[in-house]
């Protein structure tokens, strides 16, 4: 991950000023306006409520109640759970072999709702679906390697281009699991009221934007499946290391492009605006209901003790290493304190501090499988979940750290 940061520093730096090509951004006054062409009600800003909000909350409960009348009658509790993934690049290995370990335990839920961030988004398809799709989500991370995520190409873009490496085969990936079938059962799951949602940065805006990727695959147009990989893309396209991906849309009657790239500028994961009363809007429903929202951060917590050597570019990277670090558990915090608001229970998982390898390069496929295997072991054993952000993510109660590949 640290050169992927350093990379994507770099690329900011040498880029700044260089002639880029030319193409119409949406004027500031109808950034609130513009859409996707074609499209309704498919995406909303990450800082703000989503329109609507009452509505949604309560053709939601419906499904809910359709699905668990029988519980329903006999006065039973219904439970909904929340999954909401988290960025950090090959470390979504992690969250991959702890959803397939917790499978293993034949007590992995349903998700009513998962989101995902950059890495997380890739993730987010294969966990909303369920365990059907435990073996493309093992196969995900653990048999690619670098080439199959990005190629660099410094040289040729380091004057004018828009990024330091070619996103081509970080779409291939995209592209093989984010398949026609894929989306043909996430709009299954849609019309029965669940929810899918990733989060892209509008970099024109400088504002997160949240997108319902099932609204996308329910909408039956010819172009749906394309703009469903774009936004997976464009979530886990690291600014400066992979190029911006550009969405056409609409805005009083004219043409526009906006600029998306990884959710992760923006908050690292996601649950729901605090401007949302989720608490209240639950209340509403005529039946007892209850929410776990699920954390699942594919990173370890703060960072590891690790002096850097004092030259500008280890320096630089120590920093934005610990800054993501700490906006992470920042945006976990903010999430764990709306749980405590709303009355809703919170579990966070995180790479155990016990484990202490590390990649030699982005996507190492040892590293990646050391990680998942350590993972799969975790959520075999019954997920290690912490109750509050603030808990030893070690734990007495974690696996054996592995061997690491290359000694790292």
């Amino acid at each position: 991950m640290r050169i992927w940061i350093l990379a994507a520093f770099m690329g900011a730096s040498l880029l700044a000023g260089c002639a880029a090509p030319i193409r119409t951004a949406v004027p500031e006054a109808l950034a609130d306006s513009a859409q996707v062409p074609g499209f309704d009600e498919i995406r909303y800003w990450g800082d703000a409520a989503p329109p609507r909000i009452e509505e949604s909350a309560a053709e939601n409960l419906r499904h809910i109640r359709t699905r668990n009348a029988e519980r329903i009658a006999r006065g039973e509790t219904v439970e909904i759970d929340f999954l909401a993934l988290s960025g950090g690049g090959g470390n979504g290995a992690f969250g991959a072999g702890l959803l397939n370990g917790w499978t293993k335990t034949g007590t992995r839920p349903e998700f009513q709702i998962v989101t995902g961030v950059s890495t997380g988004a890739i993730i987010a398809p294969l966990a909303f679906l369920g365990t059907g799709y435990d073996a493309e989500l093992k196969e995900a991370y653990t048999e690619i390697g670098p080439s199959d995520v990005y190629q660099a190409a410094v040289l040729p873009n380091m004057i004018n281009g828009p990024a330091l490496a070619d996103a081509a085969p970080l779409r291939a990936l995209v592209n093989r699991y984010a398949t026609p079938q894929l989306m043909r059962d996430v709009a299954r799951e849609h019309r029965k009221g669940r929810r899918l949602l990733v989060a892209t940065t509008n970099l024109d805006a400088g504002r997160p934007v949240v997108w319902d990727l099932g609204a996308i695959a329910v909408s039956g147009r010819p172009d749906s499946l394309q703009l469903f990989r774009d936004v997976l893309l464009a979530s886990s396209a690291i600014p400066g290391l992979f190029p911006p991906v550009a969405i056409r849309v609409r805005a009083n009657g004219e043409t526009y492009t906006e600029l998306h790239a990884d959710g992760g500028v923006t908050s690292q994961v996601f649950a729901y605006q605090p401007q949302v009363q989720l608490g209240q809007l639950l209340d509403a429903a005529d039946f007892e209901v209850g929410l776990d929202i699920y954390v699942i951060r594919n990173g370890r917590g703060l960072p590891d003790y690790d002096p850097p050597r004092p030259v500008w570019y280890r320096l630089t990277n120590r920093s934005l290493e610990v800054l993501l670090s700490y906006q992470a558990m920042s945006d976990i915090t903010r999430i764990y304190y709306l749980a405590q608001r709303d009355g809703f229970n919170f579990h966070l998982a995180l790479i155990p501090e016990t484990f202490k390898c590390d990649a030699a390069k982005p996507f190492q496929q040892q590293y990646l499988r050391t990680l998942y295997d350590y993972a799969e072991r975790l959520g075999e054993a019954g997920p290690p979940w912490l109750e509050t952000p603030f808990e030893d993510a070690g734990g007495a109660t974690a696996p054996a750290p592995p061997a690491c590949p290359d000694g790292k």
